[in-house]
């Protein structure tokens, strides 16, 4: 029985694993979406604000993203003012 009790374990650890991972994939697609609509936005002369509220993150995050965070974005689309 002991046997079968670490195998049943194994089994699920293993599942464990590949879930985490998916979830790991979907999260790093849902942050590139985000990147790309927070330029996009910005490149249009949408404000911090406003773009923050259409996409449901703080006013922070944008300037993060546009500031480089994980991305190297021009700073004339920091400095932008519409």
């Amino acid at each position: 029985m002991r046997e079968e009790e670490l195998d049943r374990l194994f089994r699920l650890a293993i599942a464990e694993g590949a879930a985490i991972r998916e979830f790991r994939q979907q999260m790093q697609a849902h942050a590139a979406y985000r990147r790309d609509a927070v330029i996009s936005l910005r490149e249009i002369g949408v404000s911090y604000s406003q773009i923050a509220e259409r996409l449901g993150c703080s006013r922070s995050a944008v300037q993060s993203i546009l500031r480089g965070g994980t991305d190297q974005v021009s700073p004339a689309l920091v400095s932008h003012q519409p």
